[in-house]
């Protein structure tokens, strides 16, 4: 048995399998290292490129999806695949810090965890980024502690979140970061309580964390920088201004979520007991697949051309078959009629970056300086 798996979801990656492979290979796991590339039907050469690339190494394996499924079904694939005691994801774009999921794993072994969650990552501020990050210089960072806690940005120690109210009081204020990537998975942990990813392409990774925060007997997070994230280069700051597909996949995600999560919910011990939590629990991850990507996309690219767009049409015939354009009409009345200011492609994007790294410099800063905007006295 390996120690770890990384997991690495694939679609016309060409540019950026070398990269991030390499940077896998850096992780100080040697012989305990197995890298699990999962091509999700690329349309281009991205399979044959990384079977070609990595045919004599036998650390990496190269996994073909039977048909494209979006980044929740590629890492269900090599959770199934996956030889390791331990899970850690990656995004083929971006990038882990050298020698930082080793330093994952010593934490958890030390603490016996479930999962390790760091929270610090490097997110890039560049006009134009290059395929490896690797080559970028301090300048081109904000180093950012990805969580909301007033806790000091500088202090490494590790948290053990034992309470489970205190987990949900953590998770509720933003404390605990939702994102897949960051994080070491007790392989064990995940197959006992039945972990994986809905068929969603937006949101799918905070419900598979919230799943571990709200089940893991040790939930430990620390401080530590990991990650590499690739935020939106100047030129391409959107998720894809006026494309249909990005309203689809977020309205596809908030179907999955009403199909789905009162009963994956419903079967934790402590949700049990508090059924309340649930309810608040849905609310708050609908509203954040929501505003800042349906209504967001829905009114940048308006009524007209959503209701007849094919994909959305076949959309609703498959959530809704019973009455699909009266459920398309209430759902587009719905956002018709609401006010929002909240858009998903701003958060991500070069611009919005480079506005704080011009406050904070070679600074870290976190998540709650930002939403506070206490940034803007440094």
């Amino acid at each position: 048995m390996k120690k770890v798996s990384i997991i690495v979801p694939m679609y016309k990656a060409k540019a950026y399998i070398r990269p991030c492979v390499e940077a896998l290979l850096r992780q100080g796991l040697g012989d305990d290292l197995e890298i699990l590339l999962i091509d999700d039907r690329s349309p281009d050469d991205t399979y044959d490129y990384a079977v070609n690339l990595y045919k004599d190494l036998p650390c990496v394996r190269v996994i073909e999806q039977e048909q494209n499924g979006g980044p929740g079904k590629a890492r269900n694939r090599g959770l199934e695949e996956a030889s390791g005691k331990y899970i850690c994801f990656a995004d083929v774009d971006d990038m882990y810090l050298d020698n930082a999921i080793s330093d994952m794993l010593s934490v958890a072994e030390e603490e016996n965890a479930d999962v390790v969650h760091t929270t610090g990552v490097r997110l890039t501020v560049t006009p134009k980024l290059p395929d490896d990050l690797t080559t970028l210089t301090e300048d081109d960072f904000v180093n950012l502690i990805f969580s909301r806690s007033k806790r000091d940005k500088n202090d490494l120690s590790n948290i053990s979140f034992d309470d489970m109210a205190e987990r949900l009081r953590a998770w509720y204020a933003y404390e605990i970061h939702w994102s897949v990537w960051g994080k070491l998975y007790k392989k064990e942990f995940l197959d006992k309580n039945n972990i994986r990813f809905l068929n969603m392409k937006i949101g799918e990774d905070c419900i598979f964390v919230m799943q571990c925060v709200l089940t893991a007997d040790k939930y430990v997070q620390n401080n530590r920088f990991s990650y590499i994230y690739r935020t939106g280069e100047a030129q391409s700051v959107s998720r894809g201004v006026g494309n249909p597909k990005v309203f689809i996949s977020a309205q596809m995600s908030l179907f999955e979520i009403e199909k789905n999560f009162d009963r994956i919910f419903s079967n934790i011990p402590y949700l049990k007991e508090h059924p309340e939590e649930i309810t608040r629990l849905k609310e708050m991850e609908i509203a954040d697949i929501k505003a800042p990507y349906a209504i967001a996309k829905y009114k940048e690219i308006g009524r007209d051309v959503l209701s007849r767009d094919e994909g959305v049409i076949a959309l609703f015939e498959k959530y809704c078959p019973d009455d699909p354009k009266g459920a398309m009409d209430k759902i587009f009345e719905e956002y018709e009629q609401a006010e929002n200011d909240r858009n998903a492609d701003s958060f991500s994007s070069y611009e919005f970056w480079n506005v704080i790294k011009k406050k904070v410099g070679h600074r870290v800063c976190s998540l709650e300086d930002i939403v506070s905007r206490s940034f803007l006295s440094w």
